[in-house]
């Protein structure tokens, strides 16, 4: 699974790029927040949160995608799956949905 595209980054547009998932990580964050205990003192307490982060590659195009060549660019995206209910039930069709609306790529084509 893959995305085909026009990719623009720093004022360059790359014709017919070609998109891929190379990592996603599910974890937990800890959020260090201070909470009132009585008499002014504070405690310390750590609030877990849901992190998720999808590694994204573009590649000038599918051979070079399939021949893992060093990608033209890379970023991470962070994305909210385990708290929504209307989520997807494949994870990559997911994030993948969330990347064809990003405005950093033109007329995006599943391939």
């Amino acid at each position: 699974m893959a995305i085909e595209s026009n990719f623009t980054h720093e004022n360059a547009i790359y014709p017919q790029c070609y998109i891929v998932i190379r990592r996603i990580t599910l974890g937990p964050e800890y959020i260090e927040t201070f909470e009132e205990i009585g008499n002014g003192d504070l405690q310390l307490k750590y609030n877990k949160v849901e992190k998720n982060i999808a590694t994204v590659f573009v590649y000038p195009d599918a051979e070079a995608a399939s021949k893992q060549v060093t990608p033209i660019h890379y970023f991470p995206i962070e994305f909210d799956y385990l708290s929504e209910d209307n989520r997807e039930p494949n994870i990559y069709e997911y994030v993948y949905n969330i990347l064809k609306k990003d405005p950093k790529f033109e007329d995006p084509k599943n391939v």
